[in-house]
């Protein structure tokens, strides 16, 4: 295309003469349409290529922050398509590839794994795309480990049952009963709430009304409250299953 560029305007700057009558503005202008249709090609051809960029440029997990938001976008012209090519063990990708449209933006909400022994790790996220990888160096600190994903089940200084799937940062699947004015109730919390820690104390406050702590010094033992919306607090000692997820 530069060289179709080229030899236009050197047809149109030379004047020169052929066998016959003398080239004429005609000539000259259908050069010049020519020489703008040219570069609007080349400028078409330059802005289809697509683009990827990513923030923010680190990762850091800790106590206090657990979860990150990954911002993939695409400000080129085309569509990108990016695949995550490596991650740590101790995070975790709701999703590992995706198409990216022209001008807009993917958000990936990641979360940390904090149940692992005591350290700093470090690793990198890298992500692939058409144009090249890009390198995301991640870090994480555990001063202290939570309690292991799974599902816990236990009872209450009442004798009735209470079990709940603990999913890195969140409760859910929870299940308990109790009594009140005589009566056994029954609870059901597909999504029960976020946890927050404090030393080897988790806290989780419910949007229905009902907050659950417990104490982990034995790790996969968890002993505390479970409070209704009435304020009564009911004890319970729940233990991790083993091999259930």
């Amino acid at each position: 295309m530069k060289f179709l560029q080229q030899t236009l305007r050197v047809l149109i700057r030379t004047p020169y003469r052929m066998r016959g009558p003398r080239i004429g503005p005609g000539f000259a202008l259908l050069c010049l349409l020519l020489l703008f249709l040219a570069g609007c090609t080349t400028e078409m051809q330059e802005t289809e290529e697509a683009e990827l960029t990513v923030r923010p440029d680190s990762l850091g997990y800790y106590f206090k922050v657990q979860k990150h938001v990954i911002e993939l976008e695409n400000p080129g012209e085309s569509d990108m398509e990016w695949v995550l090519l490596n991650k740590p063990d101790w995070v975790v990708f709701p999703v590992i590839r995706g198409i990216i449209p022209a001008g807009e933006s993917n958000e990936i909400e990641t979360v940390c794994d904090l149940s692992v022994p005591n350290g700093i790790y470090s690793d990198s996220v890298v992500f692939r795309a058409e144009t090249g990888d890009l390198h995301i160096p991640a870090r994480m600190e555990v001063l202290f480990p939570t309690p292991p994903n799974g599902l816990y089940f236990g009872t209450t200084t009442e004798g009735l049952p209470i079990q709940f799937r603990k999913r890195y940062n969140e409760i859910e699947a929870f299940e308990g009963s109790h009594i009140t004015n005589g009566q056994r109730q029954n609870e059901h919390f597909p999504v029960f709430g976020e946890i927050r820690y404090l030393s080897r104390t988790l806290t989780v406050q419910s949007r229905h009304g009902h907050d659950l702590t417990g104490n982990y010094d034995g790790y996969t033992t968890l002993t505390g409250t479970w409070t209704l919306p009435d304020s009564t607090a009911v004890t319970y000692t729940a233990t991790r299953l083993e091999n259930a997820q």
